[in-house]
């Protein structure tokens, strides 16, 4: 993070971003970490549930396309929040980057096939749709 005695706060009550891109405040960095982690840590609780066979039981687990997302958005959702929080602008940085992003389309492309009954579009898959190609380009 950058140094406020170096940098004057910004009115918006941000610290003046370094060559790194921007930064966030101490309270924002805290309130993305507290975020990260509790999420992380519910997802963490549902798979411990679901192998200890706690967790009742749906038809529709064993669907392919339910598998892959959830398969690729538990990774997802600690990496996010670190990168959120880890210096910017490094070459770690870009590749966890590129990962996360990999991850999303993913999990966008899955979430497409989630409910669907031979071949039906909705409104849903052409905003993952949408997603996918941004994430797609900026990868």
């Amino acid at each position: 993070m950058t140094d406020p005695a170096l940098c004057p706060p910004l009115s918006g009550g941000g610290v003046r971003p370094g060559p790194g891109g921007f930064d966030l405040s101490r309270r924002l960095r805290a309130l993305v970490a507290l975020i990260a982690l509790g999420m992380s840590a519910l997802a963490l609780a549902a798979v411990l549930r679901a192998l200890a066979g706690a967790a009742p039981h749906h038809p529709n687990i064993r669907e392919v396309a339910i598998l892959v997302h959830v398969v690729a958005v538990l990774p997802a959702i600690p990496l996010g929040g670190y990168l959120l929080l880890a210096r910017k602008d490094t070459a770690r940085h870009r590749a966890l980057g590129r990962v996360w992003a990999g991850l999303m389309v993913v999990t966008a492309l899955s979430a497409m096939f989630i409910g669907q009954r031979h071949g039906e579009l909705h409104l849903t898959s052409l905003i993952h749709g949408d997603a996918v190609g941004r994430l797609s380009v900026r990868a």
